[in-house]
């Protein structure tokens, strides 16, 4: 099962907060949609650190059999901000629920064996995912445990595209880490 690592929360009802960094004149931004998710069979090894690029080259193939590889696909994909239930507890306090992540996805190349693999996400398959966007990497060592869902979609009109859409959703505590893209331009998912 892939591990989602949150921050250590404070104990009790005290605690510091953590460092912010604002910078009016530089503000850090991060622009553009989800472009590519990565997938893994749900019992594939975990990296040993998903910051480095020969880890992800040795392991990102759409083609190669073996537990451990690691499928791309090139989506126009979002992530609306997670959903939880707000539950009361004894004394009036509250508690929170796990949240649930969606993203909602757009597979536009539907070559023959992206359509098979389609049909294998309907039979309610979770995978260890990682997304990208913006220049980041979001998933961790172990990714997240997702269930993705895909369907075929034709809409009206003769020059209506057809696509594969879908979602992936999972639940965790906290939003899954982020690291800078080791795969930012690299080859390997530009082919």
């Amino acid at each position: 099962m892939s591990q989602n690592i949150c921050p250590t929360c404070p104990a009790g009802c005290s605690g510091l907060l953590p460092d912010l960094d604002f910078n009016f004149c530089s503000p850090i931004n991060a622009f553009g949609e989800i472009t590519h998710i990565f997938l893994a069979a749900y019992d594939a090894q975990c990296f040993s650190d998903w910051n480095v690029l020969g880890e992800w080259t040795a392991r990102v193939d759409n083609t190669a059999d073996g537990i451990d590889y690691i499928r791309y696909m090139h989506v126009k994909a979002n992530k609306p901000i997670g959903t939880f239930d707000t539950i009361d507890t004894s004394l009036g306090r509250k508690v929170k629920s796990p949240s649930t992540f969606t993203l909602n996805i757009t597979v536009d190349d539907v070559s023959d064996l992206n359509h098979e693999f389609m049909r294998l996400t309907q039979c309610n398959t979770t995978f260890k995912m990682w997304y990208a966007a913006g220049g980041y990497l979001w998933g961790g060592n172990c990714g997240v445990d997702a269930i993705l869902t895909l369907n075929y979609q034709i809409d009206d009109g003769t020059k209506s595209i057809h696509k594969i859409t879908g979602t992936a959703t999972w639940e965790a505590s906290c939003a899954p880490d982020r690291i800078v893209n080791p795969l930012e331009g690299n080859a390997i998912i530009n082919a």
